[in-house]
């Protein structure tokens, strides 16, 4: 990894802990908090589709968003997005219990 860069992995199997990446962030032009804000609007996407008020998906698609918000995946988009997953699940749940379809619905 050249100085200066931020390595991040991407896709099935792959983890933050990788040496080497798919994804880098130069600090010429991506810094460290556009990558961050990228990650961030993947987990909302994600957890729009877990909230179930996502157009792009059919119930298979729903399915696999549920797979994925278990997975190891989904930790590694947190830990991108600077958010604890642990915490992210826990609030999920608690949108879903007070029938939250988007979180554009909450303020």
């Amino acid at each position: 990894m050249r100085e200066g860069s931020i390595t991040r992995d991407v896709g099935a199997g792959l983890t933050a802990n990788d040496a080497e990446s798919v994804f880098v962030c130069d600090d010429d032009f991506v810094t460290p908090e556009r990558c961050e804000a990228l990650w961030l609007h993947v987990l909302r996407e994600g957890v729009n589709s877990l909230l179930g008020r996502s157009w792009r998906l059919d119930a298979a698609g729903r399915a696999e968003a549920e797979a994925w918000f278990a997975s190891s995946e989904f930790d590694v988009v947190c830990q991108f997005a600077a958010v604890d997953p642990e915490r992210a699940r826990a609030a999920v749940k608690e949108l879903r219990e007070q029938g939250v379809k988007r979180l554009s619905e909450v303020r």
